[in-house]
């Protein structure tokens, strides 16, 4: 796990910086708007769930190409919602915060938040009809205000 650790660290000094960060918005922002791009054109879409992240609003200097990624594609959301309105294709938003997995490492994420928990927060916001779905520091995250925001950004790039 290691290599997948490093793989998202990035360092604008790094002699590898524009490959690594190349890849990572091929993967984050190209791949998911050649879908978006693709399914628009079927007449039985009905729905468009994008992923985004906790860090699209506050970013972790540590890998900053995966936050501008996932700032890029809740803006991209946003415009999406508003276009798609006028078919009554739904956009949805999924905002997860770091969880209890082993990304980026074993341990790594352990005093976060169970995946069931956020699954089972994840359904109850879609039985209520919400588009933007959250969930603990996400949910915190996405409304925060711009002077929380910075106190934010200081706590987590020390």
């Amino acid at each position: 796990m290691a290599d997948y650790k490093e793989a998202y660290k990035m360092d604008i000094s790094d002699k590898d910086f524009y490959d690594k960060a190349r890849n990572e918005i091929q993967i984050n922002v190209l791949a998911p708007l050649h879908l978006v791009s693709l399914f628009a054109g079927l007449q039985s879409l009905d729905t468009v769930i994008n992923v985004t992240s906790g860090l699209a609003f506050v970013p972790l200097t540590k890998v900053p190409v995966y936050c501008a990624t996932k700032a890029f594609f809740h803006s991209f959301t946003i415009s999406l919602r508003h276009l798609l309105k006028v078919r009554n294709i739904e956009v949805i938003e999924l905002i997860p915060p770091a969880l209890n997995t082993d990304l980026g490492g074993k341990g790594l994420h352990s005093e976060h938040p169970s995946v069931a928990d956020f699954i089972k927060a994840i359904f109850q916001q879609l039985e209520e009809g919400k588009n933007e779905l959250t969930f603990g520091y996400s949910e915190m995250l996405s409304k925060a205000t711009p002077v929380e925001i910075q106190g934010m950004f200081k706590r987590m790039n020390p």
